[in-house]
């Protein structure tokens, strides 16, 4: 304890008054444990949601992320020969039916030979 100028007595805080603190009976390094797990539980629950967001997420580069997209016809496209603009290029395209130029389409598989198999949009 320490006194001061008007003559008031105060309690200096030491490490022995801190440590030995209770709090409904819980003593300060039980309430320290307790915050320590929630703030690790909190950050692990939300590491897991990023990472499983992040696996379902579709994939954007690739030829995997071409398949779903949307193109345009440059001709006409059947199921020997056509050409659709995708991306800022041209790409080589067949269809099982008959498409017009100008109509849009959706890529639904891409062959060996970079050719893409596209549906009526």
């Amino acid at each position: 304890m320490c006194v001061d100028k008007i003559g008031t007595v105060k309690k200096t805080l030491d490490l022995e008054s801190i440590l030995n603190y209770n709090i409904y009976g819980y003593e300060n390094m039980d309430i320290l444990a307790i915050l320590i797990f929630l703030v690790v539980a909190v950050l692990m629950i939300a590491g897991l949601t990023i990472a499983l967001l992040l696996q379902s997420k579709k994939p954007g580069t690739g030829m995997e992320g071409l398949i779903g997209e949307k193109a345009r016809a440059v001709t006409a496209i059947s199921s020997s020969a056509g050409k659709v603009f995708l991306k800022g290029e041209i790409w080589e395209a067949r269809c099982s039916g008959e498409i017009a130029e100008g109509s849009i389409v959706v890529i639904e598989a891409l062959e060996d030979n970079l050719v893409l198999l596209v549906i009526g949009g």
